[in-house]
């Protein structure tokens, strides 16, 4: 059995309080109501605003990701003989069909985004978070059933943790 670094722990325990935090804060915000033009309290419950918040901070990570790429990673820069750091050398351009291929499992992420939030208007918080973990043994006997894919014996134990 793999031993726990405490790196480890603390990036699990982080990301499962953000998880959880983050589905708890979802939540709120669909019940936040609000008056109308006519003075009528509305609950705000649109799913589809939320999906783009979270699309605005994915692509605004992916700009922190390439200020940090060519900023301050220095595993990206080259050293000149004088000791001083020149910037890396430019990526191969991605081709159109790459980005084609990616656009598909990202549309997919997005729209799988956006029915969860919309089925968060109606399901408590915990049962959210239990059909959001459910995913991973879906995607296994998917994985199973379409590609023929054998379950290891750490794959089993996984899947049983889950």
């Amino acid at each position: 059995m793999a031993s726990c670094s405490r790196n480890g722990v603390l990036l699990f325990t982080g990301a499962l309080v953000a998880g959880t935090g983050c589905s708890i804060m979802s939540k709120i915000l669909l019940e936040v109501r609000g008056t109308t033009l006519d003075g009528s309290a509305k609950a705000f419950d649109e799913p589809v605003f939320q999906t783009i918040g979270m699309f605005t901070a994915m692509m605004l990570a992916l700009v922190f990701r390439f200020l940090k790429r060519s900023c301050f990673d220095r595993r990206y820069q080259s050293a000149n003989s004088d000791g001083s750091f020149s910037p890396p050398a430019r990526d191969k351009p991605l081709g159109l069909g790459l980005f084609f291929l990616m656009a598909l499992p990202s549309t997919f992420d997005l729209l799988a985004t956006y029915l969860c939030t919309f089925g968060l208007m109606y399901v408590p918080v915990s049962v959210y978070q239990m059909l959001r973990g459910s995913v991973i043994l879906f995607t296994a006997v998917a994985s199973r059933a379409l590609f023929r894919r054998p379950f290891s014996e750490k794959d089993v134990q996984a899947l049983g943790l889950v």
